[in-house]
């Protein structure tokens, strides 16, 4: 172990007893039975309560690794392989079950949702943040109190009670409470939970900082552009083992040399009783290696009505754009196409999900139906403009294609 270690683990492995009852049988009713008669029935047998068996589930298995200071290290892999529970051990909020675990130096970990932010208002939160770490609170002081309030973007904000707080503005604190100060290694399970795509931006920023600064930075994220931007280490796992350990260049090679823009359309109907999208489909409308994709889908109207198409482009959860049609059409009982050219030139690399919705007035009601996940879109040009609009109104063709007819 040399001096330039942040992060040291040997043989480290963690299992969890997960507990389960047992269904009650004819002799467990009989005995409660007896009890609210008042009969002294016992409920153990040679010293077991009865009822609950133990069922040990292993999340993590020989874990050797060690982490040089000034490391940026994404953990990545399939849901269930560990990644969160690795994070948690190196945070201290869970012990290993066997092996060694040696931390060089302060943590800042974003983990969840912060336990103290029942605990009073948004200053209050800040103090108790302080009173754990006397040396931030000695170098940092007001200064820092004022740091965390502007980075979170909740001025006005300071007395409110933090657990009255939306659930936007708690992950904003969390974030600003993780990150304030300068320390020495940052732990972070899942970046893309922290907000809206802007605040996103915001933070990985503040994350460059520190890099910059010289922290070790341990993150949980399957955001190959992320990851792209920031890695220097990419840690892959599965089934609780490390399975592979790359540097950034190489993760993710095969889909860097596809083609620049891959999809795939999940083939489905939905309607709401005013209006049914028939069919979605992507066409690509430029030239060979120069991909520009255009957006299609089908609506029948099934009632006289003013509507307006819109799409989300989403990843991780989040919304990143919404393109919508600057105006709503008028239309009668038919079959119509719409239409819109999609901004892939503004998307950095990664996967994401275009998920379609017609917004419909008929007479004083609004009706509006959406289509979750209907078409996947990955990207592979990691050199796309990322200060994208988060909302466009773009020019969408919308065009009648078969009205209805009446005998």
């Amino acid at each position: 172990m040399s001096s330039e270690t942040a992060i040291c683990v040997r043989d480290m492995r963690k299992v969890f007893d997960i507990t389960r009852s047992r269904s009650l049988t004819l002799r467990d009713v009989v005995s409660v039975l007896a009890k609210i008669a008042g009969f002294n029935v016992s409920s153990a047998r040679n010293g077991r309560v009865k009822g609950v068996t133990g069922q040990p589930v292993t999340a993590l298995e020989a874990i050797d690794l060690e982490i040089r200071r000034g490391s940026v290290v994404f953990l990545t892999g399939p849901s269930r392989s560990g990644k969160s529970t690795l994070l948690r051990i190196l945070a201290g909020a869970t012990l290993p079950t066997s092996g060694r675990v040696v931390i060089f130096g302060r943590i800042a970990a974003l983990l969840g949702r912060r336990e103290n932010l029942d605990r009073g208002s948004v200053n209050e939160v800040i103090r108790q943040q302080f009173a754990l770490d006397a040396a931030r609170r000695q170098t940092r002081g007001e200064n820092c109190a004022q740091w965390i309030i502007d980075f979170a973007e909740l001025s006005g904000f300071e007395h409110a009670a933090a657990d009255k707080l939306s659930s936007g503005m708690q992950l904003r604190l969390n974030f600003a409470l993780a990150l304030h100060g300068s320390p020495d290694i940052v732990l972070i399970d899942d970046l893309l939970g922290v907000g809206d795509i802007a605040f996103q931006r915001k933070c990985i920023k503040r994350l460059r900082e520190l890099r910059d600064l010289g922290s070790t930075m341990v993150i949980a994220s399957e955001d190959s552009a992320l990851i792209g931007a920031l890695a220097t280490r990419v840690l892959v796992m599965d089934g609780g083992r490390i399975v592979a350990d790359l540097p950034p260049d190489q993760f993710g090679v095969t889909a860097a040399d596809g083609p620049p823009l891959q999809w795939n359309v999940r083939q489905m109907s939905l309607g709401n009783g005013v209006v049914t999208v028939e069919d979605v489909g992507v066409v690509d409308r430029g030239e060979a290696g120069a991909p520009d994709l255009e957006f299609q889908m089908t609506c029948v109207i099934e009632a006289p009505q003013r509507f307006r198409p819109l799409i989300d482009i989403v990843k991780g959860g989040a919304t990143l754009m919404r393109l919508l049609s600057p105006r709503f059409e008028d239309a009668t009982e038919g079959r119509y196409r719409c239409e819109v050219s999609l901004p892939c030139r503004h998307l950095a690399g990664g996967d994401y999900w275009i998920e379609p919705a017609v917004v419909s007035h008929v007479e004083d009601e609004v009706f509006v139906l959406k289509m979750p996940s209907a078409v996947r879109l990955q990207v592979n040009n990691a050199a796309a403009n990322s200060d994208a609009p988060l909302v466009a109104s773009l020019v969408w063709d919308a065009e009648i294609v078969e009205p209805e007819t009446t005998a």
